[in-house]
């Protein structure tokens, strides 16, 4: 056992823990729930290694082990790491991943393509230096994709959840009324290059059921074998009827 006693307990008063490793932010265990000391840990001072200074919304593990991170960050381990980051399967930063100066604002989601492209949802305006409105692409190496293009995008402060159908269409949800000159409250499909898609957004949007930041969308599920989604989330409507926190919305 070890007793860890410089601890305070939320009434503010002393308290011990058994068994409580320091780490910070991010972990990978075993299968068996056991913390695996050969990622990102100090061997000799028995705790994790530094890793972001801010906090991570949203990760995805690669097939090659590779993990994905993003947020409200600035740096890994000391290094640069504008709200996006690549991690080795060893848990150090993977320098071959470069992001430029990445996003001015936070990320709240990504969401990575089955051909290795990676889009990211946020409050930011601009990534690398590029006007990118809430929304951008980038290539599977951290470049800002040319060919994907929102244009002038939402009106509101954030595009918090990604959602991608089979046949390539770009699922946004957020806070916001219009998205460019189109009204389009909290809810949008895209073509895969950015652009409106032209059968899939004659809908009403959503209406959340609390005007604070937790009424939004929560996940975007894909349904196995359909072309079709299930959201969840604090929301009540969905295109003018009542949808209580969840609806599924199926596509031609």
């Amino acid at each position: 056992m070890k007793p860890n006693f410089n601890l305070v307990s939320t009434g503010g008063v002393d308290s011990m823990h058994l068994d409580s490793t320091f780490v910070q932010h991010i972990i990978k265990l075993h299968p068996d729930g056991v913390l695996d000391t050969s990622w990102n840990y100090d061997l000799t001072e028995h705790r994790g290694l530094p890793t972001v200074n801010g906090r991570i919304y949203k990760s995805h593990l690669l097939p090659d082990g590779k993990l994905l991170i993003a947020g409200n960050f600035t740096t890994y381990n000391g290094q640069p790491a504008a709200r996006i980051a690549r991690l080795n399967a060893d848990g150090t930063l993977d320098n071959s991943f470069n992001p430029g100066s990445g996003a001015d604002l936070l990320i709240y989601d990504l969401l990575v393509q089955p051909d290795g492209k990676i889009i990211l949802a946020g409050s930011f305006n601009r990534f690398n230096g590029v006007a990118a409105n809430r929304v951008v692409r980038l290539d599977a190496n951290g470049a800002v994709d040319p060919a994907f293009n929102v244009g002038v995008g939402p009106d509101g402060y954030k595009v918090d959840q990604i959602g991608l159908l089979p046949n390539g269409a770009i699922i946004l949800t957020g806070t916001w009324r219009k998205w460019g000159n189109y009204a389009r409250n909290n809810f949008i499909v895209l073509n895969s290059d950015g652009t409106l898609h032209p059968t899939y957004n004659a809908i009403g949007g959503l209406r959340y059921a609390t005007a604070s930041d937790d009424g939004t969308v929560m996940e975007i599920i894909n349904v196995k074998g359909e072309n079709a989604v299930i959201m969840v989330g604090n929301f009540d409507y969905f295109d003018g009827r009542a949808a209580n926190r969840i609806v599924k919305l199926k596509f031609q």
